[in-house]
């Protein structure tokens, strides 16, 4: 049984706890870059003669008492150290139904420190570093720079763990800090820096960059949260990096959740797996290379690629998992890691939603049997709803095509959005899909013995599909109604370029009343050509029609009888034919006679023209009917977030990945990957929360709970500021305090609104009738509350956003 982290223990700093000369508070600062003494998670301990096993019980009921009730009765063992003597090793115990197994009956007389808490630690470091001393593989603790064990006066001495801790699956560096007097736990006075606006490494900015395009990246950059180093490539400020690291947090906890287990990859690999998978060549120029010292000089300075920047990890936690693994019974197991990935991408716009250098959460799960697959799928699927949840993301999971990553499923995460660059469709009745991954509903064929023959008709001018139906209803008109371009066969020539930068030309007939969706067209207009890898398709240039001199450009046609093909493989042109689902046996059409001025009508397929195969290429449109029968589509715009797979066999079977089986046979396992786009999803919560002054950003991954403002000339506002700074630190809310004395209210106020913490407090002039005001960021209502009330109600406050 697992120990999930409980985060909510945060809040223990908050009421003021009077602790018992053997109760003590320490503290985890997980933000070990940070030189700030800065509690992100408190624990509360306690230390207890036990004489009997009932004892525990009674001194967790006694530490609840001591939070006034504030979610006392939530308060749970984590941990338990036990110790002969001062100097003994730590004794960490997973869960208190434990405690009883241990230490049985022979617990009489031990010393037991309780914390009701995630990290249990203690050291006497007047004897030197501390280590595990036979009591499990647990810590190394040495003193800090600047430490040298106990303070005899019992002043706030620092340990620092050497070996990182586990911990909600996730590898930390703690710091520990403490004061003791005589290897007795006593009191601890917590040092809390507040965020100094004067001292902070922050410039914000009236304008608008000029390159910005979308809100999310104008205001990052106007807050001081990134600054732009290269096109799509940024550098992250200290209030963005506090924001991206509390969502990489939340992505951490719902990821152990599900049991996945997180390690990290170099984002410089070399060539050799992805040669292997044979994405090396398939990702084309989506990609960066380079040549190292070793590899062979082309020219001066120039060398030939032998490592990549990765722009995903599918090969090397193959091989990871490969190297350690060999048996059924070490599966299955769920890999993930937070790492930059790169992609060169061709115009990288809208800030952090499309960049070349972005950080993305990419897991994998590897299983024996289909079965358990399908579980470790719907296990991160339902992770990822989760994560949305938290952030206040309406993101939805779609249906999606599989594209070159393989598999047998796939959906994405997109955020409705007008900026988005996907489309998806939903129906009334629950469809939804990327239109990449929506099927077209065909109609039956038809019967065609009666179809009179084609003929072909003096058409001048009419190289358009208008003009073309205008012409058709002047000159033949029907008796039964108008034509429309839905009865025109509209043939679009395209360039298909391949991983390589080779243009290869192929023509997609559709019905005149539809257009070409080239991405729809990308998905598989590849492997229908037998092209390896990613493709990229575009319109035909006249270089193209340049070198077909047969294509008769706006009078194109399939050929007048399938004894004489004008199209296809197998034709005289040679040109690969695909058509749309849309056009089945039976249908007839007016369409272009490969001659200038001459189209034919009545030209039946099946009869007269055939085609080399079907691909899904058109635009989807409001109206079209959902696969499933579910109803009329509408379509809508959206940002990727995420994106799952079921891979299936493919990397594995590839790089050799197999294990012995229940009955001792080679088996290859099954894989799935999944992967979030953490900058990607930042930038989304922008999008989605924000208005003409500012950011508003959740609480869950607000850079701070309060933004404090002192306005006016007096030093007893800052006076004042300062004081309910220091109270909310140590009510364990973080505080960004506006502390710069020569600068205007106004200014200060723009800034509050435009940094986007989710509460603003403001010391001025209502300080002489002892009140502060609260102002909720994203409502914009504001409030007076009594200076003497004001911590407990922010505290109040911020509990409910959380």
């Amino acid at each position: 049984m697992s120990v999930r982290p409980h985060f909510w223990f945060h809040p223990l700093l908050r009421w003021g706890l009077d602790l018992c000369d053997h109760d003590a508070l320490i503290v985890d600062l997980l933000e070990t870059s940070s030189h700030r003494w800065r509690a992100s998670r408190a624990f509360l301990c306690s230390s207890v003669d036990l004489q009997q096993p009932a004892d525990i019980s009674a001194e967790v009921a006694r530490l609840g008492q001591r939070t006034s009730g504030a979610r006392g009765a939530d308060l749970k063992i984590i941990g338990v150290q036990g110790r002969q003597g001062c100097c003994g090793g730590v004794v960490l115990l997973p869960l208190v139904q434990h405690h009883r197994e241990r230490f049985g009956n022979s617990c009489n007389g031990v010393q037991v420190h309780i914390f009701c808490a995630l990290l249990v630690v203690h050291a006497d470091l007047q004897h030197g570093p501390l280590t595990s001393g036979g009591h499990g593989d647990l810590v190394n603790i040495q003193p800090m720079r600047g430490h040298s064990g106990f303070d005899q006066s019992g002043q706030l001495l620092g340990a620092r763990v050497l070996k990182p801790l586990v911990f909600g699956g996730t590898w930390w560096d703690c710091h520990v800090f403490h004061s003791a007097k005589q290897c007795q736990l006593c009191p601890t006075r917590l040092v809390l820096m507040t965020t100094r606006l004067s001292h902070l490494f922050l410039r914000t900015l009236r304008d608008n960059p000029v390159d910005a395009e979308v809100a999310s990246h104008r205001l990052l950059v106007r807050g001081g949260y990134i600054r732009r180093a290269a096109p799509g490539i940024y550098s992250w400020l200290p209030l963005g990096l506090s924001v991206l690291r509390r969502l990489e947090q939340i992505v951490r906890e719902e990821m152990y959740a599900i049991g996945a287990q997180e390690v990290h990859f170099p984002a410089l690999l070399p060539k050799e797996p992805y040669e292997i998978s044979g994405r090396w060549k398939t990702y084309g120029d989506g990609i960066f290379v380079l040549g190292d010292r070793k590899s062979e000089e082309i020219e001066p300075r120039v060398r030939k690629p032998n490592y990549l920047l990765a722009p995903t990890h599918e090969e090397v936690f193959t091989l990871l998992v490969k190297d350690l693994y060999s048996s059924y019974k070490d599966l299955p197991v769920n890999l993930y890691q937070i790492q930059t990935k790169y992609r060169d991408e061709a115009r990288p716009r809208a800030g952090l939603l499309r960049g070349r250098e972005f950080v993305m959460k990419d897991s994998y799960s590897f299983c024996v049997t289909d079965e358990d697959q399908r579980a470790a799928y719907d296990a991160h699927r339902a992770a990822y709803v989760r994560i949305f949840e938290r952030l206040g993301l309406p993101a939805v999971p779609v249906s999606a095509d599989n594209g070159n990553m393989g598999g047998s499923a796939s959906e994405e995460f997109l955020f409705p959005c007008d900026i988005g660059e996907d489309t998806f469709v939903e129906s009334p009745g629950g469809y939804r899909a990327n239109v990449e991954a929506v099927t077209s509903v065909p109609p039956e064929p038809q019967n065609y013995d009666d179809a009179p023959a084609a003929v072909v008709h003096h058409t001048p001018g009419t190289d358009t599909i208008q003009t073309l139906v205008d012409a058709a209803n002047t000159h033949q008109p029907r008796q039964d109604r108008q034509w429309t371009a839905a009865d025109t066969l509209k043939n679009v020539v395209v360039a298909v370029i391949t991983p390589d930068g080779e243009r290869k030309v192929a023509i997609i007939a559709v019905p005149g009343d539809r257009d070409v969706d080239f991405k729809r067209a990308e998905v598989t207009i590849g492997s229908t050509l037998g092209i390896d890898g990613e493709v990229s398709v575009e319109a035909a240039e006249s270089g193209d029609f340049a070198q077909h001199p047969d294509l008769v450009r706006g009078y194109i046609g399939p050929g007048l009888s399938l004894d004489a093909p004008h199209l296809g493989k197998d034709s005289a042109t040679g040109i690969p034919y695909l058509a749309d689902p849309r056009i089945v046996e039976g249908t007839r059409w007016i369409t272009g006679a490969n001659e200038a001025d001459q189209h034919v009508f009545g030209l039946v397929a099946g009869r007269d023209f055939t085609w080399d195969d079907t691909i899904e290429s058109v635009v989807v449109r409001d109206g079209d009917p959902a696969p499933d029968g579910s109803g009329p589509l509408t379509a809508r715009r959206g940002i990727e977030l995420g994106h799952i797979f079921m891979l299936g066999r493919y990397f594995s079977e590839v790089l050799g990945l197999k294990v012995l089986d229940e009955n001792g046979k080679q088996t290859t396992v099954a894989m799935g990957s999944y992967g979030f786009g953490v900058t990607r999803a930042l930038a989304a919560l922008v999008e989605a929360n924000h208005d003409d002054r500012g950011i508003i950003w959740p609480a869950a991954v607000a850079p701070a709970d309060v933004h404090l403002v002192a306005t006016g000339k007096g030093t007893e506002v800052f006076e004042a500021a300062e004081t309910l700074a220091g109270d909310l630190e140590a009510a364990g809310l973080s505080v960004i305090y506006d502390d710069r004395p020569k600068v205007s209210p106004g200014v200060k106020f723009g800034d509050a609104e435009l940094l986007g913490v989710p509460t603003i407090v403001v010391v001025g002039r209502g300080l002489a009738e002892g009140h502060i005001e609260v102002k909720d960021r994203r409502t914009g209502e504001a409030e007076n509350i009594e200076l003497a009330a004001v911590v407990p109600h922010l505290v109040e406050r911020a509990g409910s956003l959380r």
